[in-house]
């Protein structure tokens, strides 16, 4: 019994220890409806699956492809988990700066489901990431003069279709893998927009930044707060939250915050 009250004793005393730690910070609510994202999801890669099939059934140059998703997998083995995208609000134009921390201009409770859908085989191997919906189509429906042209309803079909191929050994789908099988318990989602940094949100509320593409470091996260206010552009982060994306490019000069970086936020997700 003593040896009983001890532990229980020494657990509450752990639990107290870090609610006092995260008493003085500032703490936001994530309510993440997964039901509804993963619905969009299993929606949109079984109609991915058929208009492949249909392609390389009616389509003799796709006969030559050893890649396609559909001719490798049945639809039904393939599992899948959701990274969600979301945008920044109208204020982040105007509002953001050095002192901001960028949680608090993230549009959480989106209206518009945008996601990466992970794509994994039945040996739970990712072998595949696709962007829903076509990142290039939802720029062109967002900023029709922006964009170069306008693919029409068959092109766009055919276009998604040679996208969903098997690409387990391209470099981002296994940083992706290695970063998302590392972190089981924790919650991951991006800015739309900013496809090269993965944001992971651990089980005590703290959100990390992972740089993905050139610059990638297997080890490496770091605080959102810190990686914002000294390594993404204020202006670009503004632009981004009109819509401008395609003048990202041009926006990359960054003047460190340096001291000026805000205090850590805590996010406590509550999924649905």
């Amino acid at each position: 019994m003593k040896q009983l009250l001890k532990t229980i004793t020494f657990l509450c005393y752990l639990s107290c220890s870090s609610q006092v730690e995260d008493a003085g910070k500032k703490a936001i609510l994530i309510e993440f409806d997964s039901f509804k994202y993963t619905s969009i999801a299993k929606f949109a890669i079984s109609e991915l699956y058929n208009d492949q099939l249909q392609l390389y059934n009616n389509n003799p140059l796709a006969k030559n492809r050893a890649d396609f998703i559909c001719t490798n997998y049945n639809l039904a083995d393939l599992e899948l988990k959701v990274i969600p995208k979301f945008r920044l609000n109208s204020k982040t134009s105007t509002d953001y700066n050095c002192n901001s921390n960028i949680l608090e201009f993230v549009e959480f409770r989106e209206f518009n489901k945008y996601m990466d859908v992970l794509v994994y085989n039945s040996k739970v191997e990712l072998i595949t990431i696709i962007r829903v919906p076509d990142l290039d189509q939802e720029l062109s429906r967002i900023n029709p003069l922006g964009t170069l042209f306008d693919y029409d309803s068959t092109d766009y079909n055919n276009y998604l279709s040679s996208q969903f191929i098997i690409s387990e050994n391209a470099s981002t789908v296994k940083q992706v893998s290695q970063i998302v099988t590392n972190a089981k318990s924790s919650f991951f989602f991006q800015i739309f927009g900013i496809n090269e940094l993965l944001i992971e949100v651990d089980p005590r509320g703290y959100a990390f930044v992972h740089r993905l593409g050139t610059g990638f470091n297997k080890d490496g996260r770091v605080s959102i707060e810190n990686y914002f206010c000294n390594r993404v552009s204020v202006d670009m982060l503004r632009e981004l939250s009109k819509g401008n994306f395609q003048v990202l490019s041009e926006l990359q000069v960054i003047t460190p915050c340096n001291k000026n970086c805000p205090d850590t936020i805590v996010i406590n997700l509550d999924r649905k």
